[in-house]
């Protein structure tokens, strides 16, 4: 059956003025007034309290949650075309729904779940991306890629530059597109939720400031991941750590409530805890949120009373362990601590000790290298020393030949007039057997001629 015109305009017109809700928000208001303006085929400026009732008493066969929906959407329709609070009758009324348990995970389970992420094959980025949901209590549309014509029209998922390391060594996340249209900043101080997301900032894929933060790993495309992958990570790790949570199990918006609930226990101050969730100042939607967990009611009554409770031993996280050296507390899968280096279980010594092994013997690997370097570069400086050896005494020889060739045709000339020239080529040859050492003076070849050639020099001069 369709609507008439008249409706048809008027919803139209709605969803268009309400067009920042978010998509899921917008399908509700758009499928509830479509049924309630088939049974009552009137426009809706023309609608009253008694249509309203009738429309509502068709509804018995919704649960009590469904017709209190059912009330608030028609509410704010209603409101939006006009009507005022005392407009509404009896029927408008909420009912009373019994508030059920909402299980919320203890810390001790939300750190199993942490540490069960990292069982997959992208264990690392499964590891960061619950514990950001589990120490940081975003939505889950905060860390994942909103659908088409969401909350904000522009980029919706979180980005590298999001996700910053601030010199006091906390996390903060930038939260630009949120449900409530206000960007906040969150900020993680568990040592443990710090680790993960700091280990998957250093081996993320890109590490482009525009990048997605969580992204996929198909065919390298970095696409940011969506909300049903998200969801089949949160449920397989809740899978692996064996947690049992009511008959909706574990997911995303849990670990939400979680983390209001845990810190309202610590006693965090509202004011903050809607700061850092995102919630309104005043929300009603906290306060069904926030539950109080049974086995700290005794425990809050004593101290209200100024009773001490009976002391017991403080339980140890599942999940952390204590470093013998410093003291601080670290996960329980780093054999390391990563405040002082020392190692936490037997497979951390182990490792150590291998570790110092495996030096050791690169390092005689090194010495050794390095003496027959040493050996092997003097055996080729001798070489060198006696290739050079060779090359000078096969100089001398042929000097020594060619200075007795020389000479013999120095003496040839004894009788003739010798030339500056004849003298210069001698002195070349002879001082050069000298330097060499390889001969003396006078031993030089030619040596009876010299006398002729000094008395060749001094006629010369008187000339």
């Amino acid at each position: 059956m369709s609507l008439l015109t008249k409706q048809q305009a008027t919803l139209d017109k709605f969803l268009k003025e309400n067009h920042y809700k978010a998509l899921a928000t917008r399908e509700k208001y758009t499928r509830f007034l479509r049924r309630l303006a088939r049974t009552i085929p009137k426009p809706f400026e023309d609608m009253d309290n008694d249509d309203l009732t009738e429309f509502l008493n068709g509804l018995v066969d919704l649960k009590v949650h469904s017709r209190n929906t059912i009330r608030q959407v028609l509410k704010f329709f209603f409101k939006w075309l006009g009507w005022k609070q005392d407009d509404f009758g009896l029927a408008m009324k909420y009912e009373k729904v019994p508030r059920k348990r909402l299980n919320i995970p203890t810390i001790e389970d939300l750190e199993q779940l942490v540490e069960a992420a990292g069982e997959g094959k992208h264990g690392v980025r499964d590891r960061a991306l619950v514990g950001m949901l589990v120490y940081g209590g975003m939505r889950v549309g905060a860390v994942c890629e909103f659908p088409p014509n969401s909350w904000d029209s522009g980029q919706g998922f979180m980005t590298y530059e999001d996700v910053e390391l601030t010199p006091e060594r906390i996390i903060e996340i930038h939260i630009r597109h949120t449900k409530t249209r206000e960007e906040r900043t969150v900020y993680i101080v568990d040592p443990n939720g710090i680790a993960n997301i700091q280990q998957w900032r250093n081996q993320h894929p890109t590490k482009k400031p525009n990048d997605p933060f969580f992204c996929t790993f198909h065919h390298d495309s970095w696409q940011p991941l969506s909300y049903n992958t998200v969801l089949r990570i949160v449920r397989q790790a809740g899978k692996h750590a064996g947690l049992k949570l009511g008959r909706d199990g574990i997911h995303p918006h849990k670990l939400r409530k979680a983390w209001a609930s845990h810190k309202e226990e610590k006693g965090v101050s509202r004011g903050l805890i809607e700061n850092q969730g995102g919630w309104k100042p005043n929300s009603p939607v906290l306060r069904e949120y926030v539950e109080l967990n049974p086995s700290k009611v005794k425990e809050q009554i004593l101290e209200y009373s100024g009773i001490s409770p009976a002391e017991k031993p403080k339980p140890k996280p599942t999940g952390r362990v204590e470093c013998r050296l410093c003291g601080n507390t670290v996960p329980k899968r780093y054999p390391f601590c990563m405040h002082c280096g020392a190692p936490t279980d037997e497979k951390g010594a182990e490792m150590l000790l291998k570790e110092k092994t495996e030096r050791r013997k690169i390092s005689l690997q090194l010495s050794e290298l390095e003496e027959r370097s040493e050996r092997k570069f003097k055996e080729l400086e001798d070489l060198f020393n006696a290739e050079e050896l060779i090359q000078e005494q096969k100089l001398s020889q042929r000097l020594s030949k060619e200075s007795i060739k020389w000479s013999k045709a120095v003496v040839a000339k004894a009788g003739e007039k010798l030339t500056i020239k004849d003298v210069d080529e001698y002195f070349i040859t002879y001082w050069k057997l000298v330097e060499l050492g390889e001969m003396e003076i006078n031993e030089a070849p030619g040596f009876k001629v010299l006398k002729q050639i000094f008395d060749y020099f001094e006629k010369s001069k008187k000339d």
